[in-house]
């Protein structure tokens, strides 16, 4: 997507045309949601664990070999990039990539809610097993 003066925005690119139609076969899709503040307070958990499970390793295995356009498009590459070339701290690298996942995650959520066909299914406070099994219940139900 393009917003002012035509600049485009990150991680929104052709959300507004995804999907637009009803499925043309049977098929049944679901939409895990959850409260904003638990998914954005997964989002800091998950990228500090990434930043000390090995990602700045492979950022800079990947920077000394030939990286794939939509490899160094990804969030975090260009923070952590970044970082190992030292214009930025890795600090700041991490608030940059909890930013840019942060909203990324909003655009999921926007496109989704446009998409009248998905059924939503709760996921806070859920156990990942109970998540699976309200999704089996509720195919079970649209199938019928």
């Amino acid at each position: 997507g393009t917003g002012a003066a035509g600049t485009r925005r990150p991680g929104c690119a052709g959300a507004g045309r995804l999907w637009q139609a009803e499925p043309a076969f049977g098929v049944f899709s679901y939409g895990l949601i959850a409260p904003g503040v638990d998914i954005y307070r997964r989002i800091e958990e998950r990228v500090d664990r990434m930043l000390t499970s090995g990602t700045v390793d492979e950022v800079r295995a990947a920077l000394q070999g030939s990286v794939s356009r939509p490899a160094s498009q990804a969030i975090g590459f260009r923070e952590i990039s970044d970082y190992l070339e030292g214009r930025q701290g890795l600090e700041e690298a991490a608030a940059l990539i909890k930013r840019k996942s942060r909203r990324y995650a909003k655009c999921q959520l926007t496109w989704m809610r446009k998409m009248p066909h998905i059924v939503r299914i709760d996921v806070a406070g859920r156990a990942v097993n109970a998540t699976a099994a309200a999704i089996i219940d509720q195919y079970h139900d649209a199938a019928d």
